[in-house]
């Protein structure tokens, strides 16, 4: 009788981890829109222990990983999640590009570029 079920319960899962990848790719394209037009409209940027910083008038913006979330906080106050369910980020600046590393705790990774950007160190 259970391996008659078996099928099913596969399709179940198949189904679920679908939902869930497609949340992930959701929510990976908002936090890539967010953080084109806040590195557009900065002043400069920088790297430093794993968090991104964006100078934005007279505003600090930062970008680190929390756990298992990645926060933005603004001026070391608050904590906006932009993405969850992580469970590595890197962030590095090479040839004047900025480079994003995220890794899932479904272990799916991502990973963006942005070039022309205004590097501050």
């Amino acid at each position: 009788m259970i391996f008659l079920l078996f099928p099913l319960f596969i399709k179940t899962y198949e189904h679920i981890n679908q939902s869930l990848s497609t949340e992930e790719d959701y929510e990976w394209n908002l936090f890539l829109i967010q953080l084109r037009k806040e590195m557009r409209e900065s002043d400069g940027l920088d790297v430093s222990n794993n968090r991104l910083f964006l100078k934005m008038n007279d505003q600090m913006i930062m970008y680190e990983q929390y756990g298992t979330v990645l926060r933005r906080r603004v001026d070391s106050e608050g904590h906006e999640i932009v993405l969850q369910n992580i469970n590595q980020v890197l962030f590095g600046v090479n040839d004047l590009k900025l480079q994003v590393h995220i890794q899932f705790i479904n272990h799916h990774q991502r990973d963006a570029n942005y070039s022309s950007i205004v590097y501050r160190q």
